[in-house]
């Protein structure tokens, strides 16, 4: 298996705030060593979002790929405050996590969530910083929407090693009917451009 490190920031058109989309995955890769995270956690987990502004945008947009970064451990609160997987989990789940319990992704994607970025002024990219349940989500998940994110995860690039840098968005929208007001300047990400004129036709 190659293991490539993945840029930290892609460029964003997500307002800062809570928004709905899925969990796709969650991959593993070491921890760049100059992050201080990297003595505690010579990995790191990226989890990998589908995002859109706004629910009304799912069914005719494609969404924005995004991830957030937590280490490897795995633990409640206790003597040291809780981990974030282990948060996030319990809040996707809806539900503590009991000790000694393994918990396995794999069935539940895509897993519907709500995620909540921040942006810093004059920056392009968003930050994860929260992840919970999205219940409603799962009335949305057609199989067209299913196969869609399914396509998404197998076709969206990896850069180069060497780039450190994520692909230039390219913003071409799909057909789609009207956006919602306010929503007009929402855009699509470019490595998303192979189905995108797929999208909108559910």
């Amino acid at each position: 298996m190659q293991m490539t490190i993945m840029p930290t920031a892609i460029e964003s058109a997500l307002t800062e705030g809570r928004h709905p989309g899925y969990l796709l995955n969650i991959t593993e890769e070491p921890t760049p060593p100059e992050w201080p995270m990297a003595k505690s956690s010579p990995q790191l987990w990226r989890w990998h979002f589908a995002l859109w502004e706004v629910p009304g945008l799912i069914e005719h947009h494609t969404p924005e790929l995004q991830t957030g970064i937590t280490s490897t451990k795995f633990a409640p609160k206790g003597k040291f405050q809780a981990s974030k997987a282990y948060v996030w989990t319990c809040q996707l789940l809806q539900r503590q996590i009991a000790p000694g319990e393994s918990v396995n992704y794999d069935p539940l994607y895509p897993l519907p969530c709500s995620v909540r970025v921040t942006r810093e002024v004059g920056k392009d990219y968003v930050k994860i910083v929260d992840v919970e349940a999205w219940p409603e989500g799962a009335a949305l998940l057609t199989d067209t929407l299913r196969a869609a994110l399914k396509d998404l995860v197998a076709q969206s690039p990896t850069p180069p090693p060497d780039s450190g840098t994520s692909p230039v968005p390219v913003r071409t929208p799909p057909p789609a009917p009207a956006p919602q007001p306010g929503m007009q300047s929402w855009g699509n990400q470019g490595q998303l451009a192979t189905i995108a004129s797929e999208w909108g036709k559910q």
